[in-house]
């Protein structure tokens, strides 16, 4: 989707183009994806539509911040199913506690996506960030990181077993909101 924003034209609901709209609109985009650090697996999200991620590096605008959830933070943090049943306790009709109130999800549910939207909400402070650089996409490999002090990317990196459970429970404290 962020691809095919960025390739669009002006048209009769906005004047400018995608890059145009997301330079005068966006000051950082949060987006889970990525993997930095060593691994034989390659990058899954960008890798499910390889043509679509391309575009996305090209045309995305080299003046507006990108900050990556990686998958290896959000691996390291686990929401165990039983968890997660007894967290959405305020309502019966909940589709993630369907899930595992109805599949065998003994792997538990890893914490990618929800890292993205702290990290966004709550802003850098409670992450160890990289420095600035580059990322670029390679189709055997999927995400590579390049230090440069005028790049406009950076990722989240892994956190200690303490912070992990500081992560954890702050996702768990938005889980019981109603």
């Amino acid at each position: 989707m962020l691809a095919q924003l960025l390739a669009s034209e002006p048209d009769d609901i906005s004047p400018l183009s995608g890059v145009e709209l997301v330079r005068s609109k966006v000051k950082c985009l949060y987006l889970m994806a990525g993997i930095f650090t060593s691994s034989d697996e390659p990058e899954y999200n960008f890798l499910q539509d390889p043509t679509r991620a391309q575009l996305f590096y090209e045309l995305w605008p080299r003046d507006v911040d990108v900050v990556y959830s990686p998958m290896e933070v959000g691996n390291e943090i686990e929401y165990k199913p039983e968890t997660v049943i007894s967290d959405i306790n305020w309502t019966d009709i909940h589709p993630i506690k369907q899930v595992y109130m109805k599949y065998d999800c003994n792997t538990g549910q890893k914490m990618w996506d929800p890292l993205t939207v702290i990290n966004a909400v709550e802003g850098d402070a409670v992450f160890s960030l990289s420095e600035r650089g580059i990322v670029s996409l390679t189709p055997a490999i999927g995400t590579v990181f390049s230090p440069s002090a005028t790049g406009n990317d950076r990722y989240q990196k892994p956190g200690s077993v303490a912070w992990c459970n500081e992560m954890l429970e702050k996702i768990r404290k938005y889980t019981k909101l109603q």
